[in-house]
């Protein structure tokens, strides 16, 4: 990355709390251009699982590439009878 951007790279590995500790960090730099976050599949749900995470995830961030696509997987206990992702919406 280096080679290409013809500058120096320092990567800054800030791990922890479903990579909202680095998420927050990037959220809160100068919106120079220079800091980029990388962010885990858990990105996408972390509003979902923290009430206060410093930032807001819309509005403080702002996607700029795709770097990768992970298949993800929804899973619940059998004993539940839930066959689609709608079912607990309707009480199943």
């Amino acid at each position: 990355m280096s080679k290409k951007a013809r500058q120096a790279v320092i990567i800054d590995n800030r791990p922890g709390a479903g990579g909202t500790i680095g998420a927050a960090q990037v959220a809160r730099s100068a919106p120079d251009g220079y800091t980029l976050l990388v962010p885990s599949s858990g990105h996408t749900v972390n509003p979902s699982i923290f009430a206060h995470l410093g930032y807001d995830t819309q509005k403080d961030l702002l996607g700029i590439s795709m770097l990768a696509e992970l298949p993800n997987v929804l899973v619940v206990p059998p004993s539940r009878g839930w066959k689609t992702a709608p079912d607990p919406r309707q009480g199943g």
